[in-house]
Parts: C-alpha cells; structure tokens; sequence
C-alpha cells in the first residue's frame, strides 16, 4: 500500500488495475490513457488525482472530468485548443435552453467543469487531455429538467473507472424520455440502449433525453456502478439476433440496428427502440420506422420479436445527386435467414446478407417509401435457376410479390403437410404481384418454376 508522501502512476496497458476497498492514502496520482482506479469511501490525498486522455486526431470529442474540481481556465491554459470564429475555442457546454445550444469557451473564460456534465473539445493537434481534482468518491447528482428548447442533456462518466449503461438506465429510468444514449464517435452519433448496452469509459460524454415532465430531479451515478474492462474501447454486449444496416457515401457512413427479441413488439419499446439523435441536423443518415404504429419516428435502434417476419421501412436522409451503397452485418440470425433490400425505385431486391447495393438519390430524401427490409428463410431449394436475381415475398397477408421473372412462369402454393392451396400461371415483365386466396395463418411453401428452373421459399401469413 501507498504511503502519504508517495506519488502514484497507474500506466495503459495493464492486465488489472486496482480496487480500493479500504483507506488509501498518497501524495497524487496519475491515471495514463485508459487506466482505471475504483476508490473507496476513504482516499486520502484524492484531490491530487490526473487523469490523463488520449485524443488521437483533430475530431470533436464528447468529454467529461473524471474527478471534481477542474477549472476551465487550466484545461484552456494546459491544452493547445483549436480556434473559431471571433473568440470561440475548441471548448464548449451543451445548453438546452438556448436556441443555440453549443456555448463556445474564449480565452478569458472561467469556472469549473462540473462533474457529470459533458463537454465538447477539440485540440489543435492531437495530444493529450488531462484532468486534475480529486475523486468522487460518493454518488454523483446532475440536475435536468424537461420542457427546454430541447430536452437533450449532455452527461458524462464522473469516475476514473468504467460505467454500465444498463445500470445507469435502471437507476435512471423515471426521468428519462427513453432509456437510450448518444455518443458522438467521429462522424455521427451512435445509439446504445438496453439491447446494446456498453461499458462507459472514463471522460466519455454522452446525451440523454429527460421526459418533459420532468421537473429539477437528479439523474444519480452511483459509485455501485463502476467497473474495470479489459480495453480503453466500449464494450458492447449483442447477444441476440441481430443485424447492422449500413449506408455510406465517400466519407460519410450511417448505420441502423434492427435486433430480434422474444416478447417484443412492433409498437414502441422503451429501452429496446431508440431515435436517431435529435439534438443534431442530419444530413446524411439512414434508420427505420416503427413496424407497428407512430409514422415518423425514426429510429437508430428497433426490436422486433424473436419469429417476426415484418416488412421493415427504411428511411434515408441524403442530397439529391448522391451515390450511395448499403451493406449489411449480421449476427446469430441462423444460416437458414437472409435479409432482403427492396428499392422500389429501381426495383432492385438485394440479398444485402451477401453482397452490396449501390444506387443514387434522384430526389430530396428525408423520409421512407423507397427501400424497405425484409427478412426471409433463405433454406430454398434452388435447381439450375439463379435465386440471386428472383425474389419471392409476402408483400401483405393476401399477396405475394415476385420481382426478377421475365418469362412465363408456374406458381404453386403449398400447405407443411404437402397439400396444394394454390395454382396458376403467368408471364411478367420483371415485377408480379399474386393475390392470395382465404387462408389460415401459418407456414406455407411458395414454387416457382420457370424454363430454367425451380424455387421453393417458405412463407409465413399472420
């Protein structure tokens, strides 16, 4: 154990790092980039602590002091910030009640950082950021309010050790409008909420949305909530079916989480649905809508139940003009399920599980209709027709789409049992839409055949 007059460093890299469960007394210490320290009630000299971040390039960063007591004017003095306009430095505070929330810093500014607020920072140059104060040792309270000109609160990690965000959710829950945060990661906010939870780092900011009803309450971090990991990155835990659709364009990409649940809806879910940031203008992004009801909100993050086959509508934000191409991530959806990008512009349907889409914006998009999701059993049996240019769907409960078909071609329906529900011919042009006779809710088997060959798809009606 450290003495009272002994300087403490705790370095990067470290396999484990200490625990204080009892008194702990030092002259200072010096966190490296990526260390952590969970202290006990009792540290004596613990308003000597540094606590020192690596910021690797010249981006904005979301940031938050890590101990009490840190001045403005030393982070202003210590640090090479980048300039703005007329006085504005690199450095500023998120206030909700103004029209323009972000309140730049200039040279002569001072005060404190308060703990548990987030800050934005940007270095001329990357380096180094530090923090000198001493630990909070106790729960740490930032007040919010809904009803603001927004209701987003930028927070952060008041604790020189790892936050969970599901911990943080479930203390804070009442006062939140929906348990999810947004980080800022270089290019775009990223969205975590219950169903992708992370481990929040040591100086990591972060936003919330306080429900409006909300009047001076606290939201709380507890020092229960604190933990070591094994990496200065986010941990994220996905153990569910899920996948990752992505958008991008040169520089720009955006991506949107869609997970699969058992019990969830197609309705609003707290904690497992969560919005595209809001405190922020979009110009180049991609998310989905509710399956269910509630048009208009555009989400970063949806759950849908574990067996849900629905048609998912995908928005899109982009100048006219622009190229973009999608791609596609999954993870534990099962061999036997791929997923599906219509454009019904085009009327392209991609297995974007195997390959990429690229195409272009032909008008000012800010919303859905073009491109929609949709997951389907890919456990066909394909003989001598090419699958990856015909695609067989549900497209409502009494119908059934064929997009890719240029010829004239057999279509049978089939009960699980073998029995035969449905028969009929017909030539297309490269789109056909099939209505269904009256049928019971269930699995059936779709046949397709052509010249060159047979399809057989399963197909759920609910």
């Amino acid at each position: 154990m450290p003495t009272t007059s002994q300087n403490i460093i705790i370095p990067s890299g470290l396999t484990n790092y200490p625990t204080a469960t009892s008194a702990v007394s030092f002259n200072t210490m010096t966190l490296k980039n990526g260390a952590t320290f969970i202290m006990g009630n009792t540290v004596n000299g613990s308003n000597n602590i540094n606590y020192q971040k690596s910021l690797p390039n010249t981006d904005w960063y979301l940031i938050s002091p890590p101990v009490s007591g840190e001045s403005i004017e030393d982070v202003i003095s210590n640090h090479s910030l980048a300039t703005g306009t007329g006085t504005n430095l690199g450095l500023a505070n998120f206030i909700n009640t103004n029209s323009s929330p972000w309140n730049y810093q200039s040279s002569t500014s001072t005060g404190i950082l308060n703990a548990a607020q987030g800050y934005s920072v940007k270095l001329q140059a990357a380096a180094d950021i530090s923090f000198t104060g001493s630990a909070n040792t106790s729960d740490v309270t930032y007040t919010v309010s809904g009803g603001n000109s927004n209701n987003f609160y930028l927070l952060g990690n008041p604790f020189t050790s790892y936050v969970n965000s599901t911990a943080f959710f479930n203390k804070n829950t009442a006062n939140l409008s929906s348990q999810t945060i947004w980080l800022w990661e270089g290019t775009a906010y990223q969205t975590y909420n219950i169903i992708s939870p992370i481990e929040i780092a040591p100086v990591q900011g972060f936003f919330v949305n306080i429900d409006d009803s909300v009047s001076n309450q606290n939201i709380v971090f507890e020092t229960s909530n604190q933990s070591h990991q094994s990496t200065d990155t986010f941990k994220k835990e996905e153990p569910f079916a899920n996948f990752e659709l992505s958008m991008e364009s040169n520089d720009a990409k955006s991506a949107t989480k869609v997970f699969y649940v058992a019990g969830k809806t197609t309705g609003f879910d707290n904690g497992y649905d969560s919005r595209i940031f809001g405190g922020a203008t979009h110009n180049f992004t991609v998310y989905t809508e509710l399956v269910g009801d509630q048009e208009g909100t555009k989400l970063a993050i949806q759950t849908l139940d574990k067996d849900d086959t629905s048609i998912i509508p995908v928005g899109v934000i982009a100048n006219v003009g622009k190229e973009i191409t999608f791609s596609l991530e999954s993870e534990n959806l099962g061999d036997n399920v791929s997923i599906y990008l219509e454009d019904k512009l085009t009327g392209a349907f991609i297995n974007v599980s195997e390959t990429t889409y690229q195409t272009t914006i032909t008008e000012e998009a800010e919303g859905v209709g073009r491109f929609y999701i949709h997951n389907t059993s890919a456990s066909l049996s394909i003989e001598n027709l090419n699958a990856n240019n015909i695609s067989i769907y549900k497209s409502s409960f009494n119908e059934i789409t064929i997009n890719g078909v240029t010829t004239k071609a057999t279509f049978k329906m089939f009960s699980v049992t073998g029995k035969e529900v449905m028969h009929t011919r017909f030539a297309s042009h490269g789109n056909k839409e099939i209505p269904l006779p009256s049928l019971a809710k269930g699995v059936y088997i779709v046949q397709l055949t052509t010249e060159a060959g047979t399809i057989n798809k399963k197909i759920i009606l609910e």
